[in-house]
């Protein structure tokens, strides 16, 4: 199964053709990823699809990936009839709005800086001026308070 043919697999889920997978061999059966394709499909501006492959296919697609034929009849079950083209889109990266909070967080957790913004969203300004007080970086206090 070459590149291409996840695609090819994808018109035919939306068309809803159920009949394509006994059309497919072994090898070619063998090597279909439903994970794959329920990744691909939930990138979709439709959300109605989206809704659907999130309260069916998702909750059970790896409780019943031993039964590849029926995983990809739930994923053609839950198609909209209409092609769609598929692209990769990347992952918008949240902007940083609290600077001083995530530099602390990073210091006083010893973590990442995506995991320190992440976390700097559950934070409140008393929990922060208390890491400020134990990192000895009284001077941003004022600042940091700016941020909330």
């Amino acid at each position: 199964m070459s590149s291409s043919d996840i695609f090819t697999t994808l018109k035919r889920i939306d068309r809803q053709d159920y009949q394509y997978f006994r059309t497919l061999s072994e090898a070619d059966r063998a090597k279909l990823g439903h994970y794959m394709l329920l990744k691909w499909m939930s990138n979709t501006d439709d959300a109605t699809k989206l809704m659907v492959l999130n309260l069916s296919a998702n909750r059970v697609l790896f409780q019943l990936s031993q039964y590849p034929e029926l995983c990809y009849h739930m994923l053609a079950a839950c198609a909209s009839s209409k092609e769609e083209f598929y692209k990769y889109r990347k992952k918008k990266l949240k902007p940083n709005s609290r600077p001083i909070t995530v530099s602390m967080l990073k210091e006083f957790y010893n973590v990442s800086t995506k995991t320190a913004i992440d976390d700097s969203e559950l934070m409140d300004v008393d929990s922060m001026v208390v890491i400020a007080n134990e990192l000895g970086r009284w001077d941003e206090i004022k600042k940091l308070k700016g941020e909330y």
